[in-house]
């Protein structure tokens, strides 16, 4: 994993998730992602980590139907970029899906650096831990961080419950107050977990919260493939948006009492 800071003056930010675009599959909603899209722009607190899978990356030794895929895997990167030009310069960072790797697997090229390389974002590798610094004004001098994790998941199921403990899965990885991940295709905000801990310079045991976010998809798998197949239920497309509030430290409270987050999720309607 790599890491990475961002420093904000404000008294919010909120965090949008952008992963399982599968630009290239008939399933991809392009409508339901310039939507989202246009929403982030509009969004002036708003930042967007790319988290992977923004394209089907079907090749011939993959999962997947090659020849129904309607762009090949380097306009599948132009698709991307375009999609996400309203919002250059709102990117933080990028870590690669399954699918992305699907191309470096084959042919030794990464094709989720390359596309970070165009969305002039670092590029983190498969997963990054990530240091949020936030103050209430340009010449405070107190602030108040967020230890945030961001992966693009990891093994997945059909049923609810196994798509739950997928993403809880990471929280035996890292320590962090959120998790980030996807995968699964569902956008759930989980109830968090309460850790036992010994703050720095206080004689009491504390309890920090994980909070563990499963971040979507813009695939609708309503259209005819991969979930109708296996006999699937279909997943609908929905993001959500993850805002970090900024209470001042000088409230008398320790940073663990005062950390406080909020989510918002989209789905698509019928």
């Amino acid at each position: 994993m790599e890491y990475f800071r961002h420093e904000h003056t404000g008294k919010k930010i909120t965090f949008y998730p952008l992963v399982c675009m599968h630009l290239g599959a008939k399933q991809a909603d392009v409508g339901f992602i310039k939507e989202h899209v246009a929403r982030i722009a509009a969004d002036p607190d708003g930042r967007y980590v790319y988290l992977g899978d923004g394209g089907e990356c079907t090749t011939k030794v993959s999962k997947g139907e090659l020849y129904e895929q309607k762009l090949s895997p380097d306009e599948q990167v132009d698709a991307v970029v375009e999609l996400l030009e309203p919002i250059r310069g709102k990117g933080l960072f990028g870590v690669s899906g399954n699918h992305d790797r699907r191309i470096s697997k084959l042919s030794g090229l990464d094709w989720t650096k390359a596309l970070c390389t165009r969305l002039e974002i670092p590029y983190m590798g498969i997963a990054c831990f990530m240091k949020l610094s936030m103050k209430s004004s340009a010449g405070s001098t107190g602030s108040l961080s967020y230890d945030l994790f961001w992966h693009h998941g990891t093994d997945s199921s059909s049923l609810l419950g196994g798509k739950i403990r997928a993403a809880k899965k990471l929280e035996q990885l890292v320590t962090a107050d959120a998790i980030f991940s996807a995968h699964s295709h569902i956008c759930l905000e989980v109830p968090p977990t309460y850790m036992a801990c010994l703050p720095s310079r206080e004689k009491k045991i504390a309890y920090r919260a994980v909070e563990c976010f499963v971040c979507g998809c813009a695939y609708d798998s309503r259209v005819t493939g991969y979930a109708e197949e296996k006999g699937y239920s279909p997943i609908l497309p929905a993001y959500l948006g993850v805002t970090f509030h900024n209470s001042h430290p000088k409230t008398g409270k320790s940073a663990l009492e005062i950390r406080r987050t909020s989510c918002e999720i989209w789905r698509k309607q019928l």
